[in-house]
Formats: C-alpha cells, sequence, structure tokens
C-alpha cells in the first residue's frame, strides 16, 4: 500500500480486515500494514508503536514505525515519551491537533521531536500496559480529528493490540 496515498473510510476498513485475517506475513510485517493504514486514512506523516516499560517514561522507544520512518524510526530510543507519557496514564485517546496553540510549546514531544499533531491511545497487552500507538505530523492539523476518524483510529489501536498479542510479537 503506498502509504501517502489517502484512503476513504470504506476503503481503509477493508484494507485492515484483509491484514487482520491475513494467515500469512510475520507479526511486525502484519503491525507495521496497519499502522501505514492509519497514516493513509488519517492524513498523517508518522504512525508508531512505542513501548513504554513500566509506564513512568524511563527506557522508551519507537519499536514500529511505519509511514514517514526518516522522522521517527523504528527502534528509537526516547529520552522522554512526551505526549505517549500522558497517553497511558488515560484510558481515552489523547488528540492534539495543534501542539503549540494547545500549550504543548515547551513539551518535548513538540520541543524536541517536532510532533505539531498527534492522536494517540494506550495500548494494553496480556492485561499490562505495553505503551502508545500514536499517529502524528509534523504540521498542525486546520480541525480536529472527524468522529469517524478517531473511531477509526480506536479500531486500528485494537488490531494493534490484537496482532501484538499473537505468540509472536513485534521484536521489543
Amino acid at each position: 500500500m503506498d502509504q501517502n496515498t489517502a484512503v476513504d473510510l470504506g476503503e481503509a476498513r477493508t484494507q485492515l480486515y484483509e491484514i487482520l485475517e491475513a494467515e500469512e506475513g510475520a507479526v511486525t510485517e502484519r503491525c507495521r500494514q496497519t499502522l501505514a493504514l492509519g497514516c493513509a486514512y488519517l492524513g498523517v506523516e508518522n504512525a508508531h508503536l512505542k513501548e513504554i516499560p513500566g509506564g513512568d517514561g524511563s527506557g522508551a522507544r519507537v519499536s514500529l514505525a511505519a509511514g514517514d520512518r526518516t522522522w521517527i524510526a523504528d527502534d528509537t530510543p526516547l529520552g522522554d515519551p512526551a505526549f505517549c507519557r500522558a497517553t497511558v496514564q488515560q484510558a481515552e485517546a489523547l488528540e492534539i491537533t495543534d501542539a503549540e496553540a494547545e500549550g504543548y510549546a515547551e513539551n518535548p514531544g513538540y520541543a524536541d521531536h517536532g510532533v505539531a499533531c498527534y492522536l494517540g491511545a494506550r495500548v494494553i497487552v496480556d492485561a499490562a500496559t505495553y505503551g502508545t500507538v500514536c499517529f502524528v505530523s509534523s504540521t498542525p492539523r486546520e480541525t480536529s480529528f472527524a468522529p469517524e476518524q478517531r473511531l477509526f483510529a480506536e479500531l486500528l489501536h485494537a488490531a494493534v493490540r490484537d496482532i501484538c498479542e499473537q505468540p509472536t510479537r513485534p521484536a521489543v
């Protein structure tokens, strides 16, 4: 799938079902396909699965990324997981459409990593917090994510969680 090509909801749903129903393919690749689908549907530059051991932020790293990986790549250690630290402490997804305008100019997510737009949710694997799935861009959005985009992002978070719970997880 070309990660720079926008897809509508119907096509995105069809592609997600194909990824989830596939019996072939490594778990890592299926997870990356799910993240890339999120980039295409949500219109963001990058999506990634971030591991946050213990939930306190220490040892955080991006374990898997899709989209523009020149910006945020696989196996990237993070000194401060920034927005994701707040995300793992709440049940709902965290949405930031314009980090600077919403008061996050000093947050390391914006100040150090250049994340201006963020939609992330906590990932629970085997009854413990694994980390987050994040959809991000370096430019702010003009509007909030639409309700159907937020709902589909929740489905993508659940899909990544389900893939991670399979016997062979992405390398951590």
